[in-house]
């Protein structure tokens, strides 16, 4: 009872305090016993035993007089004063889980996280912060079902530690899920900027490339992105046959023909004959350039005599006076190796026809009275 009074005495209150903390303890009155906690936590400045007052106050509140939410918020008072110790976080976590206020945690989380730039922000390590924040994050999508509430820690995180791959995975789907799509690209490009591993930037940019080719169905930022992967790989797969298919989709004749082009360095000999009909079909329908079509159209005709579109094609360029003999020249390989011989005869004649050496007309000649002769049996040919 005396030391009881001496409390009221502010010359003898903290000592009286502190001695009555251990026989209230002992005799079990809890009530009394948190009342001079807090008479010792009025006086203390020390920091550490002011955070070690703090604990020992919510414990009493909590285990001896049931009080999870008292105890709650004796912690969120100690994290005013420490907030980048991260156990007293784990305690606040636990007490508001136990007094059913994740609101109230959640808040705090905010107050001290994004509530501005401000000096107790200062006070949390960088390491600590993104702890803090992925909690925070987690707090709102998991237990609060609040995903957009999440996205300002997960950006936090990304802001501190760009190739931090959970918060970016997370801020991801729930940009997606709300098809939030210049954000998400924002977002991208941040990642892509705060990488400076190659492998990891291509697979940045082919994932939002395909999200706007996809989703979006932006073909002209789809290529945008698939040609900043080949900047940085020339031969990367996946970007070469996307941008193939966006090229012609687009009809942007010049990329494709040039991406092609490109292509034929890393391709099969079968690969290449494809495409190499293709580049054909380009330059002759596409972009009026009928002298490179042939070069193309004359090797797949070396190679595979048989491709009936790549004959076509060279057939159409016998209209052309300035290409007519060398495209008799490239049907002429192809009739004779396939055996049409009427075909071969059409031909040679418009080799003779156009023929400068008058050996070579008459060589021609020859040939085709032979072959009219003994294939065709054209005797009048023959001699014509």
């Amino acid at each position: 009872a005396l030391l009881a009074r001496l409390l009221d005495q502010p010359e003898t209150r903290v000592r009286a305090a502190t001695v009555l903390e251990s026989e209230y303890a002992e005799t079990g009155d809890a009530t009394r016993e948190s009342q001079v906690i807090r008479v010792r936590l009025e006086a203390e400045a020390d920091p550490k035993e002011r955070l070690a007052l703090h604990l020992k106050l919510a414990s009493v509140e909590e285990s001896k007089l049931g009080a999870a939410g008292t105890a709650f918020e004796v912690i969120l008072r100690a994290l005013n004063e420490a907030p980048g110790d991260l156990a007293l976080w784990e305690r606040a976590a636990e007490l508001s889980k136990r007094a059913g206020r994740p609101t109230d945690l959640a808040e705090a989380y905010r107050v001290h996280l994004v509530g501005g730039e401000t000096n107790e922000a200062a006070k949390i390590p960088a390491e600590v912060e993104i702890e803090l924040c992925e909690r925070a994050a987690s707090l709102h999508d998991e237990q609060l079902g609040d995903p957009e509430g999440a996205m300002p820690y997960l950006g936090r995180v990304l802001a501190k530690d760009p190739t931090n791959h959970r918060a970016f995975g997370r801020l991801k789907q729930i940009l997606t899920a709300s098809e939030r799509w210049a954000e998400l690209e924002a977002l991208y490009e941040r990642a892509v900027a705060g990488t400076s591993d190659e492998k990891e930037r291509i697979e940045l940019l082919n994932q939002i490339a395909l999200v706007a080719e996809e989703i979006i169905g932006d073909a002209g930022k789809a290529i945008g992105y698939y040609e900043r992967i080949l900047a940085i790989d020339p031969f990367f797969t996946g970007a070469l046959d996307s941008l193939e298919k966006l090229y012609e989709r687009e009809e942007r004749w010049a990329d494709l023909a040039a991406l092609l082009e490109r292509r034929l360095e890393t391709a099969t000999t079968q690969e290449a004959v494809d495409i190499k009909l293709a580049l054909g079909r380009i330059y002759l329908d596409r972009r009026s350039a009928p002298a490179q079509a042939l070069g193309h159209l004359e090797d797949v005709l070396r190679i595979r005599e048989s491709d009936v579109e790549a004959r076509q094609l060279v057939e159409r360029l016998l209209e052309l006076p300035e290409l007519r003999l060398r495209a008799a020249k490239v049907l002429e390989h192809v009739y004779q190796a396939k055996d049409e011989i009427r075909q071969l005869v059409r031909v040679l004649e418009i080799r003779r026809e156009g023929a400068a050496d008058e050996s070579e007309r008459r060589d021609l000649l020859r040939r085709m009275s032979v072959l009219r002769d003994e294939r065709l049996r054209d005797d009048g040919g023959a001699f014509a």
